[in-house]
């Protein structure tokens, strides 16, 4: 059930969060929902010269490729008594194969600006470690399709919007058993 509820705020753009104040009897406990996006701001989009330039000239591939960024929804937390955070999971599917060719586990620890201008360098690791630009790259995220839209032309590959990808969806759900497990 309570997965359900947290699914549901998040296709509402929002996110419960609980916080703990001490005063002299122990811990009084509150909730809100907050966005989970802050307030539209421009980001500056910096990119690593040289990264930039390897995935260029990589050689172009004939593949279409999903791109995806989900939040995954085991809490992670790093020290006993620390507030717990979700990570994201930067994840590249061959659209025909439906194989992943690459994932990385991304968190938001520093703020969500800074996550935001480094985002782009991880997207470009990912391009490059899959070692070919693909004809054409396929993008549900909004801020993820925004973003390739500005580096298509410096890459010199297409980006679509796409509504629905089942295989990357059972892939993330399957990521998120597999480390609920541990």
């Amino acid at each position: 059930m309570e997965r359900e509820q947290i699914a549901t705020n998040l296709q509402e753009e929002k996110i419960l969060v609980r916080e703990g104040k001490k005063n002299r009897t122990g811990i009084i406990w509150t909730s809100e929902t907050r966005s989970i996006y802050p307030p539209d701001e421009e980001l500056a989009i910096l990119i690593n010269a040289e990264l930039g330039d390897a995935v260029r000239y990589l050689p172009q591939s004939t593949q279409r490729v999903f791109l995806d960024l989900q939040i995954l929804m085991n809490p992670i937390q790093d020290k006993r008594g620390e507030r717990p955070y979700f990570a994201y999971l930067l994840a590249f599917m061959d659209e025909q194969s439906e194989l992943i060719l690459h994932f990385d586990s991304l968190t938001v620890k520093k703020g969500w600006h800074t996550f935001m201008t480094e985002l782009p360098e991880y997207i470009l690791r990912g391009l490059k470690a899959i070692g070919a630009r693909p004809k054409q790259v396929l993008i549900r995220d909004k801020i993820v399709f925004d973003m390739m839209t500005i580096m298509q032309k410096k890459l010199d590959m297409g980006v679509e919007n796409v509504a629905e990808m089942p295989a990357m969806d059972a892939f993330v759900e399957g990521f998120y058993k597999m480390n609920r497990q541990k």
